[in-house]
């Protein structure tokens, strides 16, 4: 028969063995997990200096083109040198930004954990407020609480910075430059 402290021991070393390939699986998955998104961040880096030098050949497109409206050149956009080699660059660049968008979508399917239905099943799904209908003018001007609030006697003083300019009166003026 064993001893009390012969059965605590055999628990406890079969909790750290459980416990140490959980951390070992857990690691195993974390590592996965940083590699994936180390990857995708990489992708993303190289889609945005794509783009960027995409930017740059347009602008140096669109540089010839105003040299042409302008009339500092003469001819056709499609004649003028380098205006081809420019077109091929940009397309060339926007296939690679596509490729790239396209392993980003692979990459991030990848990601979905396994186990993500059953915590779709037992988590609440996400739902949107509902849209408010647009309301008129005068809805709104039902709805809207009163723009004056009650104040107490001792305290309406008090709400305000300084003491109030009277208002100058536009009817006043108005008469007296049409008299003229």
């Amino acid at each position: 028969m064993k001893t009390i402290w012969e059965n605590l021991g055999e628990q406890i070393r079969t909790w750290t063995n459980t416990a140490a390939e959980k951390a070992g699986e857990i690691t195993k998955t974390a590592a996965t997990k940083a590699e994936e998104l180390s990857k995708v961040g990489r992708l993303k880096v190289d889609i945005y200096q794509l783009q960027r030098e995409r930017g740059r050949l347009h602008a140096d497109l669109g540089r010839i083109a105003y040299q042409i409206l302008d009339g500092q050149k003469k001819g056709v956009l499609e004649d003028q040198p380098g205006v081809k080699d420019l077109h091929d660059r940009i397309a060339g660049l926007s296939r690679q930004i596509a490729d790239k968008e396209r392993e980003i979508e692979q990459a991030s399917q990848m990601e979905e954990p396994a186990q993500e239905p059953a915590e779709a099943a037992t988590a609440r799904p996400a739902t949107k407020p509902a849209a408010k209908p647009a309301a008129t003018k005068k809805a709104a001007s039902k709805a809207a609480p009163p723009k004056t609030a009650k104040k107490s006697a001792g305290t309406a003083k008090k709400a305000t910075s300084g003491p109030r300019k009277p208002a100058a009166k536009k009817t006043t003026k108005t008469a007296q430059t049409t008299k003229k």
